[in-house]
């Protein structure tokens, strides 16, 4: 088993000591994945270019491979300056941080499963990005992605963010809830001053 593999392997595991106890902050960004699946390609080195965006802004691109070399993802300098190159448990805290990063998240053609991996935007932000790896040979599929916009901020590991449409409709339901709640506290009041009136 090559060092990759291994990190692969036993990232998990390590996620939880490197990654301890920090409570989210900042605004939390749900993030847009430009191509959502990529096809199993039966040569070596047959990059995909992908981008993460954020409603009205670009966040950064990376490659992706599904290829015989493997089901890694990486590059930097297209506003993504780090990736956490292992998979990261749900829940566990992604800080600018974290140690130890890399340019790239190494995974071998075979691994199959549903991971979670960080990643450091060039502006300091934190995020990560969820994966289903499939079954070898077969697609790679992108189920999700988010950020904090706040640079040197937190985020935790695969934690959804609701997507804009979703929070305005919560919040109109929100309102609606209040608005009831307060028209039902009307009519037990008018109704108790006039059962008052009467006696």
């Amino acid at each position: 088993m090559n060092s990759t593999n291994k990190n692969f392997a036993y990232g998990a595991a390590l996620s939880g000591v490197v990654l301890a106890g920090v409570p989210a902050n900042g605004a939390l960004v749900h993030l847009d994945i430009f191509v959502k699946q990529i096809d199993y390609n039966g040569t070596s080195l047959a990059p995909v270019f992908n981008a993460l965006l954020a409603p009205g802004t670009f966040v950064g691109s990376f490659t992706a491979f599904n290829d015989t070399s493997g089901k890694s993802i990486g590059g930097t300098g297209g506003g993504i300056s780090a990736w956490i190159p292992f998979p990261i448990t749900y829940g566990s805290p992604i800080t600018t941080g974290a140690t130890p990063v890399s340019s790239y998240i190494g995974i071998p053609p075979f691994a199959s499963g549903v991971f979670t991996f960080g990643f450091i935007t060039a502006l300091g932000q934190p995020g990560w990005i969820r994966m289903d790896l499939g079954v070898p040979g077969g697609p790679v599929t992108f189920i999700g992605a988010a950020y904090n916009d706040t640079p040197g901020s937190v985020i935790l590991a695969g934690v959804p963010v609701p997507e804009p449409a979703t929070t305005i409709a919560l919040a109109g339901l929100a309102s609606l809830a209040a608005g009831v709640g307060i028209t039902k506290a009307r009519r037990r009041r008018q109704e108790k001053k006039a059962a008052e009136a009467k006696a």
